[in-house]
């Protein structure tokens, strides 16, 4: 290797063959790659100068990447998800070795953008609780196709060459729960479809009537990815059901009579979870039966536009919801706590006397968060131009 060229380290990245574009854009500037692949279905989207099947049980790591940076000289680290067990340890190797981590994740406004920050994401994220305006005009969002069938796709290959290489890499630590063959996320990606065109005439029908019965009289929680780092790593909740249940118990004391709670299930969660039993039961136990309303196919936006509220753990929605001035109650640790956009935690008192946010406010924020800390783009759609722009947004931190 040229000491001309950047030494770039991929570890792992998103469903599909973005990393491997993203591979192929450093190397044909110069750069060399080096591509660590964990299990089966990393090594099949791999690409680079130089691919590591690693191996070893999850209590090495630490030691061999601190080795590796340092006697190879690596100048970027990049990684999709900052919380899963492999890229955690990377992040500190980094900020002890001042070697810059870029850490990729689905974007925080969508669609049309990805999150590209330094040092962490979501309650990692240096612009944690902050609104610092740079100059510049903030990018627009890149137009984006539908890409679930992509992913989908992605998924069931990803999971099938883990299952076939797992002979390889016996001592994989996943960071989500499933068996070791990945049998669970394989069925739950094949069940996502059936489900999804089973619900779109029922829950559409749900939808108009309660925008006709109950518009402006509903508050909206949109579920999160069961498995999500939001949910396990930063926030108080053990898993979405524990959600469910301080939110219904609480929405059946403190709200009006006359309001509606409507849950939404996420769609990338489609074919994992149903909690519509627990719910129902929930609701009974309660005495809300009559007002509580879950449904998988429910449109977002037209829900939202007549919401009286909405109430996440750490959703992205949220910020959907603050931008058209929804009252939005948070749960957890996000981006936008602390700066006047949304009610924190205290869900009690959220009901009766919902605060609408302030929408100059919004604007600020949003520009800061796109021009510091977004692209865009998609990682399953127009993926060479996104490769081009996180390689200049690695040249604009090495140079």
């Amino acid at each position: 290797m040229s000491r001309n060229s950047r030494h770039i380290v991929l570890l792992q990245g998103p469903l599909g063959s973005f990393f491997k574009r993203l591979a192929r854009e450093f190397m044909s500037h110069g750069d060399y790659v080096t591509r660590v692949c964990f299990n089966g279905g990393d090594e099949f989207y791999a690409a680079g100068d130089h691919i590591i099947k690693w191996n070893q049980r999850p209590e090495a790591w630490k030691a061999w990447l601190r080795d590796f940076v340092i006697e190879n000289s690596v100048d970027t680290i990049i990684l999709y998800g900052d919380s899963r067990y492999y890229h955690k340890i990377a992040r500190r190797i980094g900020a002890d070795l001042d070697v810059p981590v870029l850490c990729l994740e689905e974007g925080y406004l969508r669609p049309g953008y990805v999150t590209a920050e330094w040092g962490g994401n979501n309650a990692n994220s240096p612009l944690m609780g902050e609104v610092v305006e740079p100059e510049g005009v903030a990018e627009p969002p890149a137009e984006i196709e539908p890409t679930f069938g992509y992913q989908a796709w992605s998924a069931i290959v990803y999971y099938h060459a883990k299952a076939f290489r797992l002979y390889r890499y016996r001592h994989y630590k996943h960071h989500r729960p499933g068996s070791p063959l990945g049998l669970l996320e394989i069925k739950g990606w094949v069940t996502a479809w059936p489900r999804k065109y089973r619900y779109q005439r029922h829950d559409r029908k749900i939808a108009e009537e309660l925008i006709a019965d109950y518009s402006n009289r509903y508050y909206l929680v949109p579920l999160q990815v069961a498995v999500d780092s939001q949910v396990t790593e930063h926030s108080r909740f053990d898993n979405i059901p524990d959600f469910i249940e301080e939110v219904m118990s609480s929405f059946a004391t403190y709200a009006e009579k006359s309001a509606m709670l409507v849950i939404k299930h996420h769609p990338m969660d489609r074919g994992f979870h149903h909690y519509g039993d627990f719910i129902q039961q929930l609701a009974i136990k309660n005495e809300v039966e009559d007002r509580v309303v879950y449904g998988f196919q429910f449109d977002l936006d037209i829900l939202l536009e007549h919401a009286r509220g909405c109430v996440t753990i750490n959703s992205t929605v949220g910020i959907s919801a603050i931008e058209i001035g929804i009252p939005t109650v948070t749960l957890s640790n996000v981006l936008y706590n602390g700066i006047g956009l949304a009610t924190h935690g205290n869900l009690d008192k959220f009901w009766p006397k919902p605060v609408t946010p302030d929408n100059s406010c919004f604007r600020q924020w949003r520009s800061s968060v796109i021009k510091l800390s977004l692209l865009a783009g998609s990682f399953y759609s127009g993926t060479e131009e996104l490769a081009q722009k996180i390689r200049a947004k690695i040249e604009l931190k090495t140079t």
